[in-house]
């Protein structure tokens, strides 16, 4: 849970009682005709210092290194509804000092979604420095909230001259997309009831407060915030509040949920684990061959490629290709040894099963995407995913322990796993933006037009392009009943712009279904 600091209200409580506004230390300095080149006062500085101290990324770093990183980072203070990012002329990186920040994504087809709330000792923004095209991201300051926000440039060459700094970053920046998808899944699968509780339970474990002398947690999270995040109405969460309140699990206060009974919540938000455990046909033999092309494939993908001889030969010695028919479960987290995994051929799709046992199709992966890293490390409620073979899939599974514990021995080797994860995670984000914002029609139009993009074939000759997707398998992408996703296809049809076939869908006018996505809520 994280805990505010003394020295943040301080300086919270001070800037208040001069009514100062809610601005950037360097701008005030600006203000007062004070060079905007000059560095951050002491108490800047030392508070700061005090927050990177206390963060994985940066404990371990040198008191030269830790100068040079706050030369190149100032402190801001912003009001509910600023976002962090307006004032900035560079790419930053953000670190949370007090307070919560709001992340926004905003979908393919335009519509902006309250995604995950952030907080202290959490670094946010690494995507903007990557100019990711998939990525729409924003930071909003969802009460006082006090920043320091790091210069991007700097900050990447300050990495680059110590390979451990990118180990360390690297580790913390795993953990944090490791809780985001455990708070995310908690969000958007299953029904109303077992969402609510676990965004409650997930967000109080990464942002809750125990006051001391108090066994209660205390969560600073406004209901119409909750019902954002969650994608309902503020009277459909009140109402399910209001339950949980008479049951005794909550208290409710203004602006605030106070947990008086975790067990209970946790009893609520308890995982349905997959029936269907990862059973091998027979043991995976690597031959000659195999092992060739699994070094091939590793060789073609960014996070793999600067590995040394010494390095790519142990992992291929624990590495294994398998070879896997359609509705074939090749991996679960109820596994024991967890494995990590790059698609060679073929789409596999990741699904996860709620408490009440839905399942939820959460993406679609194909040649090239490495998926499993996240796993390994532990989350606010371990959410259980599986890898399920949608076409015949060919796929290297590596042990994640063996991979984590050649790019520890080898930091330098951090960097490209941390650039190819941040890179490759915005694209997923994207696409899950893409199958829960808007109407059913616009979610199916919008999410088999990023699929035929991704995974669609046109023959030789032929200008539609064909998606190798059953009706079942889309409805369960989009959270809906066949009846309700078949009904939505048939209108899509009826105006040419696909057409229905055995467990695929054609494209036939792609313009047409692009305006399928993007049409106004008022439209569909």
């Amino acid at each position: 849970m994280a805990q505010a600091l003394s020295h943040g209200q301080r300086w919270l409580t001070a800037g208040a009682k001069n009514k100062q506004h809610p601005d950037c230390a360097l701008q005030r300095r600006e203000k007062n005709q004070v060079a905007a080149t000059s560095s951050s006062t002491p108490s800047d500085k030392e508070l700061m210092a005090l927050t990177l101290g206390q963060m994985q990324g940066f404990s371990s770093w040198s008191s030269t290194s830790m100068s040079l990183l706050l030369a190149a980072s100032r402190l801001c203070w912003h009001r509910r509804g600023d976002s962090l990012s307006a004032s900035a002329k560079e790419p930053e990186v953000f670190v949370i000092v007090t307070g919560h920040v709001m992340q926004f994504e905003t979908s393919p087809n335009g519509i902006r979604l309250r995604w995950a709330l952030r907080g202290p000792r959490q670094i946010l923004g690494f995507s903007s420095m990557l100019s990711i095209e998939e990525s729409r991201r924003e930071h909003v300051a969802n009460d006082d909230v006090v920043a320091i926000h790091i210069a991007g440039h700097p900050f990447l060459e300050l990495l680059d001259g110590d390979p451990v700094r990118w180990k360390d970053i690297g580790r913390m920046l795993v953990q944090q997309e490791r809780d985001q998808i455990d708070t995310l899944l908690g969000q958007i699968v299953g029904g109303l009831s077992g969402r609510l509780a676990s965004t409650i339970k997930q967000l109080a474990a990464l942002h809750g407060t125990r006051p001391i002398g108090e066994s209660a947690i205390h969560l600073q999270l406004t209901q119409k915030d909750l019902a954002g995040l969650l994608r309902v109405s503020r009277q459909s969460v009140n109402k399910e509040l209001v339950a949980l309140e008479a049951a005794g699990v909550i208290a409710l206060k203004l602006n605030a949920i106070v947990i008086l009974d975790e067990f209970a919540l946790g009893k609520i938000t308890r995982s349905f684990p997959s029936s269907e455990k990862p059973k091998y046909e027979q043991e995976i033999k690597n031959s000659i061959g195999d092992i060739a092309l699994m070094e091939n494939f590793l060789r073609m993908n960014p996070a793999f490629a600067p590995w040394s001889r010494e390095a790519m030969n142990q992992l291929l010695a624990s590495s294994k290709i398998g070879r896997h028919s359609p509705g074939f479960v090749f991996s679960t987290d109820l596994c024991a040894a967890g494995h990590s995994f790059l698609v060679i051929s073929g789409e596999a799709m990741i699904a996860h099963t709620s408490q009440a046992g839905e399942q939820f199709n959460m993406m679609m992966v194909g040649p090239g995407i490495f998926v499993g890293v996240a796993q390994i490390f532990g989350g606010t409620s371990h959410a259980v995913l599986s890898l399920v073979a949608h076409s015949d899939v060919m796929a290297i599974h590596i042990p994640t322990s063996l991979i984590v514990e050649l790019l520890d021995r080898k930091p330098a080797l951090w960097k490209d796993m941390v650039l190819m994860s941040v890179r490759q995670s915005a694209v997923q984000v994207n696409m899950v933006s893409t199958q829960i914002a808007g109407s059913l029609r616009q979610r199916a139009a919008a999410t088999i037009e990023r699929l035929a993009a991704l995974y669609g074939t046109r023959a030789k000759g032929e200008s539609s392009i064909r998606l190798q997707v059953s009706q079942a398998t889309l409805a369960a992408m989009l959270q809906a009943n066949r009846q309700a996703a078949h009904r939505v296809l048939k209108a899509i049809a009826a105006s040419g712009a696909i057409s229905l076939e055995y467990k695929t869908i054609a494209i036939r006018d792609l313009d047409a279904l692009k305006s399928y996505a993007v049409e106004t809520e008022c439209e569909a």
